[in-house]
């Protein structure tokens, strides 16, 4: 077993040259945006005051700059000035008002970057080990889909736009706009490794703001480190998918509410509400169901401060979490498109009800169970899988006792606890009624948080029965069976971050995005111009997921199952012997199809026919174009 599992670890990853090489360009590129993080966030927190230690100012000064960051990258996004000399220009003028008066700033950021690195060695580490990942080409739906499409499609057009043929043409943008610099850069790594990064803040804060609970360190280091080792965190760490940033920024903003408490001064107390606004303002304006949260931040800033002096991160809170939900207003009157839309029975420019039914019954069928789901959703969250109902990678123990959490009572009467446990348990109950998957389980830091808290009230009602090492070693050993069993799994499921070779050259690389997807589709790609086949627009059948390697390559990708033309419009036409209208109206001049994708491409004798020309066709694949011929291609 010990070999199987040695063997299993893609160890040239560790010593090949041309990886390192990769991997420090890709580090040098994310820690330069921290300390511009560090920095920036002097703007709102000037003064150290107030921290605990190097560990709770790190991780809440850059979830604070990268607040700011996107921030100010989305206004420039809206005004069209995606151009580096822009972004240079705002990052600078930035950096100065936050530097303006107080120069020896940056060397206290250096000199924060060098304290939490030396106060966290084991988890630094850990860490580096599992940035590998980060340098693995993007392969898996989303992130090649979406999420890494947008920044491009917006730094080839110069700014934020609204693209029809995106599968959600409006959303809330604020950890998109991240992935632009690196966009510009011309790669991935900079935006898997931000997912990352949110990753080790979540854990720094989970550690300390469980010592400010009064948590004992050891259960407080056991509580963070099951977080970062927990299944889902872990499939989805060095990936450019927004769920561990979500549980990262809930997290923070909890943190930074609890900080900014009445025992601040009055003068300190706005701008640390202002931090709290701007953390929680990330989060509300990274994915459409954040806009659930506004009304509980809006009680809990009261209910500890009353409206008056909780204004500052009420307004703040307001403007930067809503500032998609106010575009999203004007261009189409519903801040969370189409759901609002269909509810009134109005249309939508870009969705049917149809494709929202469609998404809707996609993301809660299980919950069609009723109340026999629920019962055994924390055992469920615990054993899940892939074909399973919650469809991802399981969380750990822990969800097993999280819902004793209910009954601490004494911690809902301490404002601090209170924030933790209302977060926790509202967010809990709104991923299980609206989307019960594992990776959209955003308060699973929180959830642990909450556990901690359990095992820290056992260990005040046990009191001097825990005076004996023996007895100390047994609960310890309790907390450790929760927090990382009872199945085993953590370990089983970190070395797949070990799992796979980094690719050092194109052909290396396309094979492995070619995993389990058609290993053929970026070789084709990589002939087209060859071919003498220009960069223009293209419809993809099925495999969304490689849109991000198209647009990369000059040639933007449309076709999706749900909104504008989607793949039952193009299915459709081709039966009315309107194929070739339907591409004009997509603006296509290539159709590419995958021959295993659904059933319409078993269908495809009579395609050619009329106004489309066959250029290549095979088992694996149809290309044609809407143009004239093209000269060069064959089987």
């Amino acid at each position: 077993m010990i070999r199987s599992n040695v063997d299993y670890v893609q160890w040239s990853n560790f010593y090949d040259p041309l990886v390192l090489w990769a991997w420090a360009q890709a580090q040098a590129g994310l820690w330069l945006f921290v300390l511009f993080a560090l920095v920036a966030s002097r703007l709102v927190l000037p003064r150290s005051d107030g921290f605990s230690g190097a560990s709770e100012e790190f991780a809440l000064r850059v979830g604070l700059g990268l607040s700011l960051a996107s921030l100010g990258l989305s206004v420039l996004g809206l005004l069209g000035l995606y151009h580096p000399a822009w972004l240079l220009a705002a990052g600078g003028a930035l950096l100065l008002a936050s530097l303006w008066g107080r120069w020896r700033s940056a060397l206290e950021s250096l000199g924060l970057l060098r304290r939490v690195l030396l106060e966290n060695k084991a988890f630094w580490l850990v860490m580096a080990l599992l940035s590998f990942a980060a340098l693995l080409p993007p392969r898996w739906f989303d992130e090649g889909s979406y999420h890494l499409v947008y920044p491009l499609k917006w730094v080839e057009a110069g700014g934020i736009y609204t693209d029809a043929s995106m599968k959600v043409p409006l959303y809330t943008f604020n950890f998109h706009v991240l992935h632009v610099p690196g966009a510009m850069a011309g790669g991935f790594a900079l935006s898997h490794l931000l997912s990352w990064l949110t990753g080790g803040l979540a854990f720094l804060s989970l550690k300390t703001l469980a010592g400010r609970l009064s948590v004992w360190a050891p259960l407080a280091a056991m509580a963070a480190w099951a977080f970062l080792l927990t299944p889902v965190v872990q499939q989805y760490l060095a990936l450019s998918y927004h769920d561990v940033p979500l549980m990262a920024f809930l997290l923070l903003s909890a943190h930074a509410l609890v900080l900014a408490g009445p025992e601040r001064s009055e003068d300190e107390r706005p701008r640390w509400l202002v931090a709290a606004g701007l953390l929680a303002g990330m989060f509300v304006g990274m994915k459409t169901s954040g806009a659930f949260f506004v009304p509980l931040f809006f009680a809990l800033a009261w209910q500890g401060l009353g409206w008056r002096k909780a204004m500052p991160f009420l307004l703040v809170l307001s403007l930067f979490g809503g500032m998609w939900y106010f575009r999203n207003i004007l261009l189409v009157g519903d801040p969370i498109p189409p759901s609002l839309t269909f509810a009134l029975g109005r249309a939508n420019p870009y969705w049917t009800h149809d494709d929202y039914l469609f998404q809707m019954r996609d993301i809660q069928a299980q919950t069609d169970e009723g109340w026999t789901f629920y019962l055994r959703l924390p055992w469920e969250m615990v054993v899940s899988h892939e074909r399973g109902p919650l469809r991802y990678w399981p969380f750990l123990g822990y969800t097993l006792l999280f819902p004793l959490g209910i009954f601490l009572l004494g911690r809902w009467r301490e404002r601090s606890s209170r924030i933790v446990l209302a977060l926790a348990f509202f967010g809990a109950a709104l991923w299980a009624w609206l989307s019960p998957f594992t990776r959209y389980g955003h308060f699973a830091p929180l959830m642990v948080l909450v556990v901690a808290l359990l095992f820290e009230a056992a260990r005040a009602q046990l009191g001097g029965r825990l005076g004996r090492t023996p007895a100390r070693l047994a609960f310890l050993a309790l907390a450790l069976f929760f927090f990382f069993g009872p199945k085993g799994s953590a370990f089983s499921y970190f070395k797949q971050a070990f799992a796979y070779r980094v690719p050092t050259d194109r052909a290396a690389h396309n094979a492995f995005v070619g995993w389990q997807s058609p290993p053929y589709l970026l070789d084709l790609l990589d002939t087209l111009p060859a071919l003498g086949l220009p960069p223009r627009q293209l419809y993809l059948w099925g495999l969304t997921q490689h849109k991000y390697h198209f647009q990369k390559a000059g040639y933007p990708v449309v076709g999706d199952g749900v909104g504008r033309f989607r793949f039952g419009d193009l299915a459709k036409a081709h039966e009315q012997g309107r194929a070739a209208e339907f591409l004009d109206s997509a603006d296509c001049a290539y159709l590419l199809l995958d021959r295993r994708f659904g059933q319409f491409p078993q269908r495809l004798e009579s395609l050619g026919a009329p106004g489309l020309r066959e250029l290549r066709r095979d088992s694996s694949f149809g290309l044609w174009t809407r143009e004239p011929a093209q000269a060069g291609l064959s089987d």
